[in-house]
């Protein structure tokens, strides 16, 4: 399963973020390799999607749908089979 860009930094995120859900976007998009514009795109798709909530600065905090999803994601990768690699 290959994950999408906004996938990719929501694990991060979820990954990143405290017990109440905080975390700092701009690091999550620096740890993943991404450019500020990736990461701001990233945080403005999710929150249309009401997966968190784009506070001040580069803060934002991940919403219990976001936690959802990111426990969802995770179990599908642990669950594929690795493919060998030729």
């Amino acid at each position: 399963m290959a994950l999408s860009m906004t996938q990719r930094f929501l694990l991060e995120a979820d990954n990143a973020a405290n017990p109440e859900g905080y975390f700092d976007a701009r690091s999550v998009g620096v740890s993943l390799g991404y450019t500020a514009l990736q990461s701001e795109s990233a945080v403005r798709s999710l929150g249309e999607r009401k997966m968190l909530i784009p506070l001040t600065d580069s803060k934002s905090r991940l919403l219990r749908a976001g936690r959802d999803l990111a426990i969802q994601l995770n179990a599908k990768l642990l669950a594929r089979p690795e493919k060998p690699k030729v």
